[in-house]
Formats: C-alpha cells, sequence, structure tokens
C-alpha cells in the first residue's frame, strides 16, 4: 500500500467516526424528549427540568409531567432558545413563580389547560412583562374564579376557556382584563345568556345551555359597539331565531353565523337574516328534517356560503322554487338530506340565479336530471353524492372550471371520454365515482384506463368501490379486474357484428320467404342435394386457385361466437378469406346450393360443433357433404372446431364418424386456453 493510499483511507476512518459521534451527540440532546422539526416533545416523560435541547427548538410540550410549581429553574437549560410556545397542561400547577417565563421575551402561545387548581393571579403576575398573544385555559376548573381580581393581560388577543363549567360573564372582567382580547372561544361550559361582549370579534358559544329567550343584541332597543364578526352557538337549545331579524341590526358586523345541532328550531322565518347587513355565511348542520322553512327564509343578498344538514329527510315543496331569488351572490350550497323529489320538474328555475355558484354539493337529495347546472359557470367543486343520476348532456360542461367532481353512489353505469368534456378529465384534481352500478364492456375501457393513470386524483377506496355490475361474468369484480378478451374490444369487430346480424335478419327473412311460397318444393330439393353431397367429391382443376382460404359451417345461434372470436383472428389478424353464409351465399340461390357449391372453392372446411348444430337439419347436410371431402381428399381437408361438447349425446351417425375421422380442436371456457386454441386452429390450416 502507497502512503497516498494510506493516508487517504485514514482520512475517510477518522471523517466517518466524527459523524457518528456529531450524530450520536445530537440525538443525546433531546432525551428523553422527542425533537422534530422546531418542536420538543417531553410529554409524560416524568421529568421535572426541560432537558438541553436543539438550538432550532421554539416550541416545547411538557403536558402531563408533574410540575406542581412552575418557577424559572425548570428551563433554566434552555433559557436561551428563542422559545415561541410553551404547553403545560394537564401538570397539577398550583404556583407559578412571577419569573417563570422571563428568560422568553418571545413567548407567544401559552397552554395552561387541565391545571384545575391554578392560581390565576400568580398566572397574570407571570406574564405581566410577557407579550402573550394566545392564551389557552381549557378545562381549568375556572368556574367563577375570574370574579377574582388579577393584573391585566395586555396582550393576549386570543383566549380559550373551554370547559370550565362557567354561569356569568361580566362584559367588565374582559374590557379590563383583556382589553386586547378579540377571539373567546367559551364551548362546552354553563351559560344560559348570551354575554354582551362588544370588544369580541370571533365568539365561540356552542355546548352551552343558551336558550332563545336568552338571545338579545341590543342594549335596552340601542345599537351597541358590536364588532361581533364570527358567532358560533352551536349545541344549544334555540328554538326560535326570530331575534336575527328583530335585532339583527345590532349585530351590523356580523359575517358568520353558526347555528349548527340546535335540533329545536322549528323553523327558519321569511327575512330572518335580511336585517345582518354583512351577513356571508350560515351553517345549520344536523338540525330537525322536522324543521319548516318559509320560501324567503333566506333572503340575504350578501349571503356567499349556505350549508343546511338535515338528521332526516326535509322534503321540499313548490312553495320553496324561489328561495334562492334573493341571493344572487351565492357561491357556496351544500345541502344534505334535503329533498328534491316533489320539485323536480322546477330545479332549473330554482337554481337559475345562482350564477356566481363556484362550490355545489346535493347529498341525499333524490335528483336525476341535473340539466340545471348549466347556469353555474363558475362552478369548480360539484358534489351529487348519492342520487339517482344515470347520465346527462355533456354540453352542461362544456365551458365550466370543475376542479373537483363528487358522483359516488348514483346509477351510472359507464363513463366515457365524452361525458366531460377534455379540459375537465384534463385539469381534474379529485374525482369519486365510487359504488355506481358499472358496465363492465368494452364502453368502460376508457375510464379504466384513465382511473388508472389519475390514481393521485382519486379517493382512498380505489379500486376496493369501483364494482361491476353487469355483465353476469364480471359481477362483483372490481374495474381494474375488468379485462376483455384481446379481439372483443377492436372496432372492426364491433361493425362485422353489426354487419353479421344485419345479414342474418335478411336471410332469415329469406328463409320464411321461400319456406312459404317453395314450402313443398323445398324439402324435395334438398334431399336431392343430399342425394348428390353423397357422390364423389369433385376438386378444382389444376392450377385454379381456391376462392375461399375455409367455409365455416356453423349454427346460426353460434354466429356472434364466429363473428366475435373466429372472423377476427382468422381473417383481421391472419388475413385469410372465410366463406360465411349470411355474408358470401348467393342470394336467390338455394341454401343446398350455395352449400355445394362455396365448399367446393374453398381450401378448407371448418365445421363448429355445438349442441345447436348436431340438431340442425341444414348443419347435418353440411356435415354430410364435408365427410364426403374427407373421403375424396382426406381428413386434413376438414377442420373441427368443439366449441360445446356433443361427444357423450346422441348424434347423427355423419357426425359420429367426423369425430372419429378427425381430431378437433377444443374451444376452452378460460381465457388462458385460448392462445392454446388459436395456435391449433392456425396449424390445421396451414
Amino acid at each position: 500500500m502507497s502512503f497516498h493510499t494510506f493516508v487517504t483511507f485514514t482520512v475517510i476512518i477518522l471523517s466517518a467516526d466524527a459523524l457518528l459521534v456529531k450524530q450520536t451527540a445530537q440525538e443525546h440532546v433531546c432525551f428523553p424528549c422527542d425533537c422534530l422539526n422546531v418542536t420538543a416533545d417531553c410529554s409524560n416523560r416524568n421529568i421535572t427540568k426541560v432537558p438541553v435541547l436543539r438550538s432550532n427548538i421554539t416550541q416545547i410540550i411538557l403536558s402531563q409531567n408533574t410540575l406542581t410549581t412552575v418557577t424559572r429553574n425548570i428551563f433554566e437549560k434552555v433559557k436561551t432558545l428563542d422559545i415561541t410556545t410553551i404547553k403545560l397542561g394537564y401538570c397539577k400547577v398550583m404556583h407559578i413563580s412571577n419569573d417563570s417565563f422571563l428568560d422568553f421575551q418571545r413567548l407567544k402561545h401559552l397552554n395552561m389547560s387541565g391545571n384545575w387548581k391554578l392560581p390565576f393571579m400568580e398566572l397574570s403576575q407571570a406574564l405581566v412583562n410577557i407579550n402573550v398573544t394566545h392564551l389557552n385555559l381549557d378545562d381549568a376548573g375556572i368556574g367563577n374564579k375570574l370574579d377574582v381580581v388579577f393584573i391585566p393581560f395586555k396582550h393576549v388577543n386570543m383566549l380559550s376557556l373551554r370547559g370550565n363549567m362557567i354561569e356569568n360573564l361580566h362584559a367588565t372582567l374582559f374590557s379590563n382584563g383583556f382589553p386586547s382580547l378579540n377571539i373567546l372561544d367559551l364551548t362546552n361550559n354553563s351559560l344560559q345568556t348570551f354575554p354582551a361582549l362588544n370588544q369580541i370579534e370571533k365568539l365561540n358559544l356552542a355546548k352551552n345551555k343558551i336558550e332563545s329567550t336568552g338571545l338579545r343584541f341590543c342594549v335596552n332597543g340601542s345599537v351597541p359597539k358590536n364588532r361581533l364578526v364570527e358567532l358560533d352557538l352551536s349545541w344549544n337549545f334555540l328554538s326560535d331565531i326570530s331575534v336575527f331579524n328583530s335585532e339583527g341590526h345590532c349585530l351590523s358586523k356580523l359575517q358568520t353565523l353558526i347555528l349548527n345541532n340546535n335540533y329545536h328550531i322549528i323553523q327558519i322565518p321569511d327575512n330572518v337574516f335580511s336585517r345582518l347587513p354583512r351577513i356571508n355565511k350560515i351553517l345549520f348542520r344536523y338540525v330537525s328534517g322536522r324543521i319548516d322553512i318559509d320560501p324567503l327564509a333566506f333572503n340575504a343578498s350578501t349571503l356567499l356560503e349556505l350549508r343546511l344538514t338535515t338528521s332526516e329527510q326535509l322534503i321540499l315543496r313548490p312553495k320553496h322554487v324561489n328561495m334562492f331569488k334573493q341571493c344572487p351572490n351565492l357561491h357556496t350550497l351544500h345541502f344534505t338530506n334535503v329533498v328534491f323529489k316533489n320539485i323536480s320538474d322546477n330545479l332549473t328555475d330554482m337554481f337559475s340565479h345562482l350564477v356566481k355558484m363556484k362550490d355545489f354539493k346535493i347529498k341525499r337529495g333524490i335528483i336525476w336530471d341535473i340539466s340545471f347546472l348549466s347556469t353555474m359557470e363558475n362552478l369548480t367543486i360539484l358534489e351529487l353524492f348519492d342520487n339517482y343520476i344515470k347520465g346527462w348532456n355533456p354540453e352542461i360542461f362544456m365551458t365550466k372550471p370543475l376542479k373537483k367532481i363528487i358522483l359516488s353512489e348514483n346509477q351510472i353505469a359507464v363513463f366515457d371520454q365524452n361525458s366531460f368534456p377534455q379540459h375537465i378529465w384534463d385539469n381534474l384534481e379529485y374525482f369519486s365515482a365510487t359504488s355506481n352500478p358499472f358496465e363492465c364492456t368494452c364502453k368502460l375501457l376508457w375510464f379504466k384506463d384513465w382511473l388508472n393513470d389519475n390514481r393521485n386524483k382519486l379517493s382512498k377506496n380505489y379500486p376496493e368501490l369501483y364494482i361491476c355490475l353487469y355483465p353476469h361474468e364480471w359481477k362483483e369484480k372490481t374495474v381494474v379486474q375488468y379485462e376483455p378478451d384481446q379481439y372483443e374490444c377492436q372496432p372492426a369487430v364491433s361493425a362485422l357484428l353489426v354487419i353479421g346480424i344485419g345479414l342474418g335478419c335478411l336471410a332469415g327473412v329469406l328463409l320464411l320467404i321461400a319456406f312459404i311460397v317453395y314450402k313443398g318444393r323445398y324439402h324435395i330439393k334438398h334431399r336431392m342435394l343430399l342425394v348428390r353431397s353423397l357422390q364423389p367429391y369433385d376438386r378444382l382443376p389444376d392450377g385454379e386457385e381456391f376462392v375461399y382460404d375455409a367455409f365455416v359451417a356453423h349454427h346460426v345461434d353460434n354466429r356472434v361466437w364466429v363473428i366475435n372470436h373466429l372472423l377476427p383472428f382468422l381473417e383481421k389478424q391472419r388475413k385469410l378469406r372465410l366463406c360465411l353464409d349470411e355474408r358470401d351465399f348467393l342470394p336467390g340461390n338455394f341454401i343446398a346450393d350455395n352449400i355445394v357449391n362455396n365448399m367446393k372453392v374453398s381450401r378448407k372446411v371448418i365445421l363448429v360443433f355445438s349442441e345447436d348444430f348436431a340438431d340442425s337439419e341444414w348443419c347435418l347436410f353440411e356435415a354430410t357433404t364435408a365427410y364426403n371431402r374427407i373421403l375424396a381428399e382426406g381428413a386434413s381437408s376438414v377442420v373441427i372446431i368443439m366449441l360445446e361438447d356433443i361427444r357423450h349425446r346422441p348424434v347423427d351417425n355423419t357426425i359420429r364418424n367426423l369425430l372419429h375421422a378427425v381430431a378437433y380442436i377444443e374451444w376452452g371456457s378460460e381465457r388462458s386456453d385460448r392462445p392454446v386454441f388459436f395456435r391449433k386452429l392456425l396449424d390445421a390450416l396451414q
């Protein structure tokens, strides 16, 4: 080993050791906490002090440690860090020293939830020189402790007091104690009346005990200086909401009103929100299905978003057709369990005013015709979950900038490239059509490929909830499992199928006419030709080419199999010329003449054996003529395909002799058997 190589090798080893030591040291820095990005999770670690943490840590979670006395010493090892968030939830805090947070002048978020013996006065003193803006005192057993005298929290603008059994609040408590407060969360308390807190902009009063009689927004009939922008009154005991009309002018800045889960509301009166001059969002989720909605209940020209969900079906009636006439600016509408079946013929009139609609949802609405969407030119989100939709005119989506479509649980059998304009297929960001009764045929192949190529745009239920309903052989299989035969979905096959059916119908008509007109002569001629077929078979003179590579003898009920499987392989793939009765027989000639003459000018004869073939008189005539050819030219001149096994049933002697003379090729029911079948068939025709 050269000196240069030795030095290089030594440097590599020392660098690796240094990297390992550095990595181990960094992992040891946070122990026993878990450090991820800028957060140190020290919760439930049974620690009494914060350990040394990485220099980039700004958030410390100390919840569920026993820290009965919070002092500055607890944070001694991290006092140089730029901490902005501290969580001391459920730490059994009983005392807080005045200098506890003195080293964290950039502290903004403090969570003291779950400390039932929290010393409120000591907390206010500890924060007197700290600019905390978000204070969480949830589940702290506060009750009426806020009535005590404390030093104002001058910088707190967001206060959470969830689950504290608070029964009464005094306006002066917040105006003096929290002069900068504008967001207040009082969820899950015991309030019975609406607190007059004029400084608050966002107020959450969900899960209290407020009744309609406790709602008063005006003070002695005068208009207060109310700054309220968002009000949440969910899960209360409201029954009459007419106060929003009578005193709505005292909520002059209110934009968002949330009334979810108030099961006792029995009516939404006409114009009830019309006196809220800035209202733009109303939520009525999970209210009673027995609620009575007046025709002009949502008369508010400023309304932008409306969401209504009932616990059971709410059936709309003709009086509701003009429900949105005074809502020209509405851009988000979500209805769940709101049923439109009684006004299905009036939906276009009902929604014609919503020309600015962007987010439209009707879930379980019993609708089937969606032509009313044509006026919503700005639609970007469409959710029509669990309805009775089967199809639509694609032109209604021609100019819409749709990004999200949900059509799950409808009656849609097929999606194809024309279901939506190409720009929608290309620009979709989310798509769901689960639990529809899909028809797994060639018509669904494009959609199957689209789903596979756009998995990132689909719900997590793909492919499990994309199930074939029919045809029978694909029932209960997923769309992704649908694999048609390689020849089944070729366009040429479809065209030939149409031609074959048309010619078959023509042949049937001609046969019927021949039967009626030449009823007596038909049987005589047939018998004469049958005798003729027993005569020695005449080959074509040397040097003359055959007109057909093979004459195909099959029963009319097996025509679809011939067109779907035999014809595509031999003619389209292998370029052979076949003679088929429905296509190549000369019209006007007797059928027996056509059989004998065309078989004579065919290089091979293919007999497609089936139950119906064995029972058909004309098929027996073809079999007899083919057997006569075997006697003249040998067994290689005839190819037998066993489409259905007839070996163990009573058959004509001619068919029995053919089975003994010629090795047949058996059609398999499994797709995996078909390549072998076509290879044997091609070999037999060489």
